[in-house]
């Protein structure tokens, strides 16, 4: 069985998901004897009840201490922030991306771009005709929009 060992502040943890075995010990040889022990019990309980163990492996007593290297713990680190920062700015470009483009799709221009566009939008309406229905539909809807604003209106004449 395969057990897995990391060392965070001067503290080792071991794990197999196999056997349910979750462990930390402060000396790496303790934890070590900790865990055979867990093992042979396990192997132990496997044989009484003629359980078969497909997955017999040895537990490595000779660990291999290059895997609590500084440098390698670096690199997976680094590997992991290169990663994440690459995810980043992909999505914040994205969003840039799109959040620019609502604001071109709805700028408001003014100055002289504002009064040609009024300009051009008047000379449009003024050029089409309006069959009957709509123009009854319109002069019914100013209507309705004058008389609703129609106190505001007078308040903007005194002025």
């Amino acid at each position: 069985m395969k057990v897995s060992i990391t060392k965070i502040n001067n503290i080792y943890y071991f794990e197999n998901k196999d056997i349910d075995l979750y462990h930390s010990s402060k000396n790496l040889a303790e934890g070590m004897k900790f865990v055979e022990e867990k093992f042979s019990s396990s192997n132990e309980y496997l044989s009484i009840n003629n359980i078969n163990n497909k997955n017999k492996t040895i537990l490595n007593k000779n660990l291999d201490l290059k895997k609590f290297n500084f440098l390698t713990s670096l690199y997976e680190n680094f590997v992991r922030s290169v990663f994440n920062l690459i995810v980043l700015l992909f999505f914040s470009f994205f969003i840039v991306v799109i959040v620019t483009g609502a604001f071109k799709k709805n700028e408001i221009k003014g100055g002289r771009q504002f009064w040609k566009n009024i300009e051009n939008e008047i000379s449009k309406l003024a050029d089409r005709d309006i069959n009957k229905n709509s123009e009854e539909k319109i002069i019914n809807s100013l209507k309705k929009i004058r008389e609703k604003y129609k106190p505001y209106l007078d308040e903007l004449k005194k002025f």
